[in-house]
C-alpha cells in the first residue's frame, strides 16, 4: 500500500455565456470511499479556488454550483501528483422558468439573472466613434436626461463600473460621456450594494442601481481621442483621453479645458453643454489605474483635479407669505463670480489570501477651495408697491475644505455554505476654514419716506473641525437550505467644533471691535447606533426578508452663551421587510418597507446668525431633533426586447421634519431659524411603457409615461403654521426612429403641471404649467458626411411681467470623417436662433419665486477631433 500524501487542487469558475468569472461559487469535493472526507470552499472575485490537503490515493466527486447556474460535476482520480490543475470550469445558466432566462431575437438579446439585467451591446446600431451615453440611450428601460443623469426602470444609476472596477471614483459623466461605445461587450444593470452586502450575499432594497461595463476582447487595448476647437465670441474647447487595457490592467488619463459649460470631454457631440446657471471656464485632469497584481491582490485608484470659474447674473422675483392675510414682494438682481478648485485622491487595495477571506483598505483625500464675489441689489415692497426696504451689498468669501477618510474591511466565509461574517471600520477627519467680508447699505422706509439707514461692514473668520469613527459588523448564518439569519450592528461617534469671530470695520478700513451677536463657538457630540435582526428566505420565484431595525441617537450640543449644554436622546424600533416575487420570464414584483434617520447638520444646529444677506438672516437651532423618514414602495417591472413596462408607488411619511421658521418685522427684514415640524408626507406614482418594432436594421420605439406626486409640507411664518399641499403631474410621450446606420431621430414631448394649495395664508393656491419638446436628429450622408441637430422648445405659463414665456434652444452641426474615421472635422452652431433663456419657477410652502439666470450666448465652433481606435472597434 502506497504512502498517503496530500494534493492541492485548483481551478477557475466562469459563466459559460458571458465568459465572466463567477464569484462565491460553491466548490465541494466529496470522497467516493469515505462520506466524512469532504472539503468545501468558494471562488474569489476572479473565479479562482484552491482546495488544499486532499488525501491520496482516492477518487473524489467535484461539485461546482452557483445560484442561477446548472451544477457542474466531475470525478477526479488522485494519483501521485502534488498538484492538480482543473483549468477553466464553465457553468451554464439554468434554462427554466424561474432561473436564468435568455430572450433572443434578431438583432437584440437580453439576459435576466436574479437581480441583474444584461444587454448585449453588439445588437445595437451606433455610428462610428459613438460614446457610451449613446449606447445607454438605446437600451430598453434606460433613460438619460439632458444633464447626463441616468435611470433604469425609474431607479437612479449611482455608479458605472468597468469590468467590476471603479472608474474615476465613480464619476458617472466621465464614464458615460468619454468612453467609446465600441469597446463595450455587455452592459449589466444590478442593485447597488455595499461591500458588506456583496460579501455576505445579502440583498439590497433595489432603490439604487449600478451599471457594470464588460469590455470586448480585453486582451490588449490602447485607444483614446483628442480634440481642439475654436469659435466665435472667444469660445474654445480642447481635451483628450487615453486608455490602456491589458487583461486586468487598466490605465486612463483625461484632460479638458473649455469655456462652454462642458463637463469632461465629449468628442463630436452637439447639445451636450449646460444651457444656463452662468458661464463656466473649466479645466480638469485626472488619472485612473487598476490592476490585478497577483492571484490574491488587486488595486484600484484615481487622482482628479479641477478648476472652474463661473460668472452668473440672476434676476429673482419672489412673492412671500407673511401672515394669513398679508404678502411681501421682493425683487433682486445678483452678479456672482465663483471660483471652484479641488483635488481628489482615492485608492482601494483588496487582498484575498484564500477563497474564504477578504481584506480591503480604502484611503481617500480631498481638498476643495471656494471663492465667491457677490453683488446684490434688491428691495422689498408691500402689496401696494410701496418699498419697505432697499439694499445694496457686496459679499466676498474664501473657504477651504480638507477631508481625509480611511475605511477598512475584513470578511470571512465559513465552511458551511452561506455562513459568513464581516467587520468594517471607518475614520474621517475634516477641516473647514474661511474668511468673509460683508459690506452692505440698507435703507428702511415708513410711509414711503426714508426713515433710517443701516450700514454693515463686517469681517468674519470661521473654523469648523469634524472627526468621526464608525464600526459595523454583519453576521449571516443559514438555518436551512432556504432561510438565513442576518444580524448587523453599526455604531458611530462624531465630534464637531465650530468657531466664528466677526469684527466690525471702521472708517480707516481696520477690523478691530468684535461683534458678539455674530460671533461664538459651539461643540457637538453625536453617538449613533443601529441594530438589524432579520430572516431572509429565498426559494424558486421568491426572495423574502423580514425583521426590525433599532435606532439609538444621543446628541450633546454645547454653546458658549448657554449655561447648560443641550442633550437629546432617542430610541425607537421599526419593522423592515423586502419581498421580491419573480413572475414568468422577466417580470418582477417588489414590495419594500424601511426607515432611516436624518440628522441635523452642524450648520442647522449652530445658533450663530448668518447675515451674508443682511435682509435675510439665518440662524441655527441647538435643540433640533433628528428627523425620522419611512419608506414604503410597491413596484412592477417587465423588461424585454420588444416591450418594457414599469409601475411604481411610493409613500414616505416623515416625523420631526427639519424645516424653517420665518419671522418678519414691519420693515420687511426676514429672520429664519431651523425647527422641527409636525408629521409630513409625500406620495408618488409612476408608470412607463415603451414598445420596440424592428424590421431588419430599422427600429421604431414609441414610449409614454405618466407620474403623479403629492407632498404635504409645513413651515412656520411669524409663529403660524403654513400647511401646503403640492401636486405634480408629469406626462411624456415620444418615439425613436432608426433607419439602419444612416438616420436616427428622437422626438419627445413633456407636460409638467404643478399646483400648490395653502391653509392659513392669503394665497389659497398657485399653479403653473411647463411644456417641453425635445428633438434629436442624426443623419449619415454619403462621402462620410454627417448632420446633427438638437432642439429644445420650452413654454412656461404664469410667468411674471418682464420674464419671457417661451424659448427655443437649437444646436446643429455638420461633420466630415477622414482617414477611415480616424479624424473628424466638425462645424457646429450653438443657440442658432438666439432665442434661449434659463427660466425657473419654484413654488414652496411659504413663497413663489421666479428666477432667470445668465446663459451662453450664440456662437459657432470649428472642431478637429482625432480618434485612436482600439482593436475591438477595428475588427
Amino acid at each position: 500500500m502506497g504512502q498517503i500524501q496530500t494534493v492541492k487542487i485548483y481551478g477557475q469558475v466562469f459563466d459559460s455565456l458571458g465568459k465572466a468569472p463567477l464569484q462565491s461559487a460553491n466548490i465541494r469535493l466529496e470522497s467516493r470511499k469515505d462520506s466524512n472526507n469532504r472539503k468545501i470552499t468558494f471562488s474569489n472575485s476572479k473565479g479562482f479556488f484552491v482546495i488544499d490537503q486532499v488525501k491520496s490515493p482516492d477518487s473524489f466527486l467535484l461539485i461546482v454550483s452557483n445560484i442561477g447556474f446548472e451544477e457542474f460535476r466531475q470525478t477526479i482520480y488522485i494519483n501521485e501528483k502534488k498538484e492538480i490543475e482543473l483549468g477553466k470550469i464553465y457553468l451554464r445558466p439554468e434554462i427554466h422558468e424561474l432561473g436564468s432566462i435568455t430572450i433572443k431575437a434578431h438583432p437584440a438579446e437580453v439576459q435576466f439573472k436574479k437581480d441583474t439585467v444584461e444587454f448585449n451591446a453588439s445588437n445595437y446600431q451606433l455610428k462610428p466613434n459613438a460614446i457610451l451615453e449613446e449606447l445607454l440611450k438605446k437600451l430598453p428601460g434606460m433613460e438619460v436626461d439632458f444633464n447626463g443623469s441616468i435611470t433604469f426602470q425609474g431607479k437612479k444609476i449611482v455608479k458605472i463600473l468597468i469590468d467590476g472596477k471603479e472608474f474615476f471614483a465613480n464619476d458617472l459623466l466621465i464614464a458615460s460621456r468619454n468612453l467609446p461605445a465600441g469597446i463595450v461587450s455587455k452592459i449589466q444593470v444590478t442593485d447597488s450594494k455595499t461591500l458588506e452586502q456583496s460579501f455576505n450575499q445579502v440583498n439590497a432594497n433595489g432603490e439604487e442601481k449600478i451599471i457594470n461595463i464588460k469590455l470586448a476582447n480585453t486582451e490588449k487595448h490602447f485607444f483614446g481621442n483628442a480634440q481642439v476647437g475654436v469659435g466665435t465670441e472667444k469660445r474654445y474647447e480642447t481635451g483628450g483621453m487615453l486608455n490602456f487595457i491589458k487583461g486586468a490592467k487598466q490605465l486612463s488619463v483625461i484632460g479638458s479645458s473649455n469655456n462652454i459649460n462642458k463637463i469632461g470631454f465629449t468628442p463630436g457631440e452637439v447639445g451636450l453643454v449646460s444651457a444656463g446657471n452662468g458661464i463656466t471656464d473649466s479645466k480638469l485632469g485626472g488619472i485612473n489605474y487598476s490592476d490585478q497584481w497577483n492571484s490574491k491582490m488587486n488595486i484600484n485608484g484615481s487622482y482628479f483635479l479641477d478648476n472652474a470659474n463661473t460668472e452668473n447674473e440672476s434676476t429673482i422675483d419672489r412673492k412671500q407669505i407673511i401672515t394669513s392675510d398679508s404678502l411681501f414682494f421682493s425683487d433682486s438682481k445678483t452678479k456672482e463670480q465663483i471660483h471652484n478648485s479641488g483635488q481628489k485622491f482615492n485608492v482601494g487595495i483588496q487582498y484575498e489570501p484564500d477563497t474564504l477571506t477578504l481584506f480591503k483598505i480604502t484611503p481617500d483625500f480631498g481638498y476643495h477651495q471656494l471663492v465667491t464675489k457677490t453683488n446684490l441689489v434688491g428691495f422689498t415692497a408691500d402689496p401696494a408697491g410701496h418699498h419697505l426696504n432697499e439694499t445694496t451689498g457686496n459679499y466676498f468669501s474664501n473657504g477651504t475644505t480638507k477631508d481625509l477618510t480611511l475605511s477598512a474591511f475584513i470578511g470571512r466565509k465559513f465552511r458551511k455554505p452561506g455562513s459568513s461574517i464581516s467587520i468594517s471600520y471607518g475614520w474621517t477627519k475634516s477641516n473647514q476654514e474661511g474668511t468673509s467680508l460683508n459690506i452692505a447699505n440698507n435703507v428702511f422706509f415708513k410711509s414711503n419716506n426714508g426713515d433710517s439707514v443701516a450700514l454693515v461692514n463686517q469681517k468674519s473668520e470661521t473654523t469648523n473641525d469634524k472627526s468621526s469613527q464608525s464600526l459595523s459588523l454583519m453576521y449571516v448564518q443559514p438555518l436551512n437550505a432556504d432561510t438565513r439569519f442576518i444580524f448587523s450592528q453599526y455604531a458611530g461617534f462624531t465630534k464637531s467644533t465650530f468657531d466664528k469671530l466677526t469684527k466690525q470695520g471702521d472708517s480707516t478700513g481696520h477690523y478691530q471691535n468684535t461683534d458678539s451677536l455674530y460671533s461664538g463657538n459651539f461643540a457637538l457630540n453625536v453617538i449613533e447606533s443601529m441594530t438589524n435582526i432579520s430572516l431572509a428566505y429565498s426559494k424558486k420565484s421568491i426572495d423574502f426578508s423580514i425583521g426590525f431595525n433599532g435606532f439609538y441617537y444621543y446628541m450633546k450640543n454645547e454653546f458658549q452663551s448657554q449655561l447648560n449644554p443641550v442633550r437629546l436622546k432617542n430610541f425607537y424600533v421599526v419593522p423592515i421587510s423586502n419581498v421580491t416575487y419573480r413572475l414568468k420570464r422577466n417580470r418582477i414584483i417588489q414590495l419594500n418597507y424601511s426607515a432611516a434617520t436624518q440628522q441635523p447638520t452642524p450648520e442647522q444646529l449652530q445658533p450663530i446668525p448668518d447675515n451674508s444677506n443682511t435682509l435675510n438672516i439665518k440662524t441655527g437651532n441647538s435643540g433640533l431633533k433628528q428627523a425620522i423618514n419611512q419608506f414604503l414602495s410597491l413596484q412592477y417591472n417587465s423588461t424585454g426586447v420588444k416591450n418594457n413596462f414599469f409601475a411604481l408607488i411610493q409613500f414616505n411619511p416623515t416625523k420631526n421634519k427639519i424645516s424653517s421658521s420665518i419671522s418678519y418685522d414691519t420693515l420687511g427684514r426676514q429672520i429664519s431659524q431651523y425647527v422641527n415640524t409636525a408629521p409630513t408626507f409625500s406620495f408618488a406614482s409612476n408608470v412607463f411603457y415603451s414598445h420596440t418594432v424592428r424590421n431588419d436594421a430599422n427600429i421604431i420605439k414609441p414610449m409614454t409615461g405618466i407620474g403623479f406626486k403629492i407632498v404635504k409640507d409645513i413651515s412656520v411664518v411669524n409663529g403660524l403654521d403654513i400647511v401646503t399641499l403640492a401636486r405634480n403631474l408629469n406626462m411624456q410621450v415620444g418615439s425613436d426612429f432608426v433607419k439602419g446606420n444612416t438616420f436616427n431621430s428622437s422626438l419627445k414631448y413633456q407636460l409638467v403641471f404643478n399646483q400648490i394649495t395653502y391653509n392659513n395664508a392669503v394665497m389659497s393656491s398657485a399653479k403653473y404649467m411647463t411644456h417641453t419638446v425635445n428633438h434629436d436628429l442624426n443623419i449619415n450622408l454619403p462621402l462620410a458626411f454627417a448632420v446633427q441637430s438638437n432642439l429644445i422648445f420650452t413654454l412656461n405659463t404664469n410667468t411674471p411681467p418682464g420674464f419671457r414665456k417661451s424659448s427655443i434652444l437649437w444646436n446643429a452641426g455638420i461633420s466630415k470623417s477622414l482617414m477611415n474615421d480616424v479624424m473628424l472635422i466638425k462645424l457646429s452652431g450653438y443657440d442658432i436662433l438666439k432665442n434661449n433663456l434659463n427660466f425657473q419657477r419654484v413654488v414652496s410652502n411659504n413663497y413663489i419665486e421666479d428666477r432667470q439666470t445668465s446663459i451662453l450666448n450664440q456662437y459657432i465652433m470649428l472642431d478637429l477631433i482625432f480618434f485612436l481606435r482600439p482593436n475591438a472597434i477595428k475588427k
